[in-house]
């Protein structure tokens, strides 16, 4: 199942038992023919498709294997097939196939809840290529492509102030908008800085969002500052437009990485992921997402780590940034 928008694709679990007439012990190579399919780690992907290898020791204990689909921004259903190669202990292999069946959900409605993107704090330079300003712009509406009914007020010019780092990240300034807007001013701007690294807030001093006068959770403005010479190293960077390109870079130290990519998990700090916000502060605080809304999606509260604001359970990293579940809700 492709869900509806870019996130979120569930894992779908299913069970391996092995043949009846196989000598145990044995394993099981699974392979896929979609360059978007992967399974639960541990596996590889390609753009061939996925691969991973389970050990099947019991004829009567199943073993669980996942599978999902790396969202697209315009995709339609597909038909793949699985293919489970099994070798038991004598060597003797036995090959099955199974048709896999994507059902894309993708609605491709427009954003109720509207991310400006400011780009006039940037003196480097980084923002006259073309793709890094429409990456930003995609990766901000996919976060809030699920944020409805929130019934924003309007936000005056003059009355919201953000930071904005100076290189080096040694001080900045704060920024007044110079323009009505409703939903969120992201700011967004190159520097570069001894570590490389980029970062994501909500503005500390800007004010919360209101809905009817009344108090919301999250603030109105935030900054995602990158750095130009490339992540955790100067490598440069990846301007990858293609949905299908997602596995070209593990975004390692040692690679040049995907904008698109750490520009939604950044984002993902400014619009949510960070103690600027109260919604984030009071989960935080407790350790982890407890709403009904997120425990009711996930099946139990998901853990936060203190020290980075990133969620710390290891289903949701090996799911990777990217498919962080969707917390329209928070």
């Amino acid at each position: 199942m492709d869900w509806d928008g870019y996130m979120a694709n569930p894992l779908i679990k299913f069970y391996l038992l092995p043949p009846t007439n196989a000598v145990l012990p044995g394993s099981a190579t699974l392979t896929a023919n979609g360059e978007r399919l992967y399974f639960s780690t541990p596996s590889s992907v390609s753009t061939n498709g996925p691969s991973t290898t389970i050990s099947l020791t019991s004829s009567t204990t199943a073993v669980p294997a996942s599978l999902s689909i790396f969202p697209a921004h315009n995709d339609s259903d597909g038909n793949y097939t699985l293919t489970i190669v099994f070798i038991d202990a004598n060597n003797v292999k036995q090959t099955n196939t199974l048709p896999i069946s994507v059902i894309d959900q993708d609605a491709r409605n427009t954003n109720a809840f509207v991310v400006t993107v400011n780009l006039d704090q940037d003196i480097t330079g980084f923002y006259t290529n073309t793709n890094a300003r429409s990456l930003v712009a995609q990766a901000a509406n996919d976060w809030t492509y699920y944020f409805t009914g929130m019934n924003l007020d309007p936000v005056a010019a003059g009355t919201e102030k953000t930071y904005i780092w100076t290189n080096n990240l040694t001080g900045g300034r704060y920024f007044t908008n110079t323009n009505n807007y409703t939903g969120y001013l992201l700011y967004s701007y190159g520097l570069t800085n001894a570590t490389d690294t980029s970062g994501g807030e909500g503005s500390q001093k800007g004010h919360v969002q209101t809905s009817g006068g009344l108090p919301l959770t999250m603030k109105r403005s935030g900054s995602f500052d990158v750095t130009i010479e490339g992540n955790y190293n100067t490598l440069g960077w990846l301007f990858l437009t293609n949905d299908n390109d997602w596995l070209v870079t593990d975004n390692h130290r040692g690679q040049t990485n995907d904008f698109f990519s750490i520009a939604h998990h950044e984002i993902g700090h400014a619009l949510i992921f960070s103690s600027e916000h109260p919604g984030f502060a009071t989960a935080l605080a407790n350790g982890a997402f407890t709403s009904a809304a997120v425990t009711n999606y996930y099946g139990k509260p998901v853990a936060i780590d203190t020290s980075v604001d990133h969620l710390t359970n290891s289903l949701l990293k090996n799911d990777f940034s990217l498919k962080l579940f969707s917390v329209s809700n928070v």
